[in-house]
């Protein structure tokens, strides 16, 4: 099964007020999980009896730089009594990635951290934005990162439209590093030249040729993330699923 989740970030205008009320209305848009973008003060035991009368699942939490240095633990306890498979960092600011050592300090960080999850059932990914591309003398940050952890303790969530805003190109990455891309964030951009996004099959991205060699490559997840709407954004969300079941499914 190709299995579709919505990164609640997409909704964080609406969360901190009504999670349960966005979880039900992400079920009903016909998403099978959710990556958690923060609980907002729901205890995660009950909020998992929620999410199953809903069926809804729960495949990744996004938990900051900070919390990951600061706690760890709690956030392992929250990912685990949900169901979460993953724990993924959702960037590295971009003060603490100029040099190369600046990666490799990282990767140890983030090594340490994956050993944690792994030894708790649970996997460590980390999510790009655009910087990470960046050229740090024939090599990237990115490719420092993966080069310098193990698989086991260090996936990648990838970010499709900043990955082919930097002009690195989704498909070249997950050919390169086949093996260390479990997860996919969908998202679309009007233009690569802008960084405002789009409706997931409404921009730039041609998303086609991406979802055949992810299915080819054994891709666990494909994660639906806009920050930006021209519309109503459940609206947008649903049309943005509805595009990618059939592409998923051929």
């Amino acid at each position: 099964m190709n299995k579709l989740a919505l990164q609640l970030y997409s909704l964080r205008e609406y969360t901190p007020d009504d999670l349960r009320g966005v979880l039900k209305k992400t079920a009903q848009m016909g998403y099978d999980a959710v990556e958690f973008a923060g609980l907002f003060g729901e205890d995660p035991a009950a909020l998992r009896a929620y999410m199953d009368e809903l069926n809804l699942g729960t495949m990744s939490f996004h938990v900051g730089l900070k919390a990951l240095q600061e706690d760890l633990d709690a956030q392992i306890a929250a990912a685990k009594a949900l169901g979460g498979q993953y724990i993924a960092c959702p960037a590295l600011p971009q003060r603490d990635t100029a040099t190369v050592e600046d990666y490799k300090n990282a990767a140890r960080f983030f090594t340490q951290v994956g050993q944690k999850c792994r030894d708790n059932g649970l996997q460590f990914a980390f999510h790009n934005h655009q910087w990470e591309f960046t050229d740090l003398g024939g090599v990237t940050g990115m490719d420092i990162l993966l080069e310098n952890t193990l698989p086991e303790f260090c996936q990648v969530e990838l970010d499709t439209a900043w990955c082919d805003y930097a002009k690195y190109g989704t498909l070249n990455f997950m050919r390169k590093y086949a093996g260390r891309v479990p997860l996919l964030h969908i998202k679309d951009m009007h233009a690569f030249g802008e960084e405002d996004d789009c409706t997931i099959g409404q921009g730039a991205m041609d998303f086609a040729p991406i979802l055949q060699l992810a299915k080819a490559q054994g891709v666990d997840w494909y994660i639906v993330e806009q920050e930006y709407f021209d519309y109503d954004p459940f609206q947008s969300l649903k049309d943005g699923v509805d595009y990618l079941r059939p592409l998923l499914e051929d």
